[in-house]
């Protein structure tokens, strides 16, 4: 009886334990995923600053002082050309020179946003396959912890085993009683040697 009850405690013990272990690998993998966006967000939130309208006057002004910038080092009117000779023409080449380098900002602006939206992307790629491969090995981790306790269930189930066992020996070993009364043995009985058997209820009829 005491088997039993000690090999039931462990047993109730062991379950406990599995299910603390799968409670703890549960919330780590929730841990680990908000920390997967959390990160991501914190990628995301800069990138969509740069989606309105200031970042692209901003990108758009610097690509065309940038174009002028290039037109001046090369020794060429802002239109591309070599330098005229009369004012006119060098005023011509001066505007159509400024009206091409605007017109080439808004291409660097839309060149700069596009290579802002690869490396974003590729940044959260890079976050989105660290968390999948977590999530992918999450039900093996669940898995593990749910038998983590099985050694000590197992030896709980064998010791409550053995105690069940023990109780059915004593109850089996035990000395057969005569349903007829006295303290004879059926043996005895039926030979009409003790008291209280067949031997005396049949005694001189035979």
């Amino acid at each position: 009886m005491i088997a039993q009850a000690a090999g039931g405690v462990m047993q109730s013990i062991a379950s406990q334990m599995a299910a603390e272990k799968m409670r703890s690998a549960f919330k780590g993998e929730m841990q680990r995923q908000n920390r997967y966006r959390n990160e991501a967000f914190g990628k995301w939130q800069p990138h969509a600053e740069t989606l309105g309208s200031e970042q692209a006057t901003k990108d758009i002004a610097q690509g065309k002082s940038d174009r002028i910038a290039a037109y001046d080092d090369v020794g060429q009117n802002r239109f591309g050309q070599y330098d005229v000779a009369t004012n006119p023409g060098m005023l011509q080449a001066s505007l159509q020179g400024d009206a091409r380098a605007s017109l080439g900002g808004y291409s660097d602006y839309a060149l700069r946003q596009l290579v802002r939206n690869i490396r974003l992307q590729d940044q959260l790629n890079r976050i989105s396959n660290f968390s999948q491969g977590e999530a992918s090995v999450f039900p093996l981790k669940m898995q593990d912890a749910q038998h983590s306790a099985d050694k000590l269930a197992m030896w709980g189930q064998i010791i409550g085993s053995l105690g069940g066992a023990g109780s059915s020996f004593a109850q089996f070993n035990q000395a057969p009683q005569n349903p007829y009364g006295g303290n004879n043995t059926y043996v005895g009985s039926l030979g009409g040697i003790d008291d209280g058997g067949f031997g005396n209820q049949y005694e001189g009829q035979v």
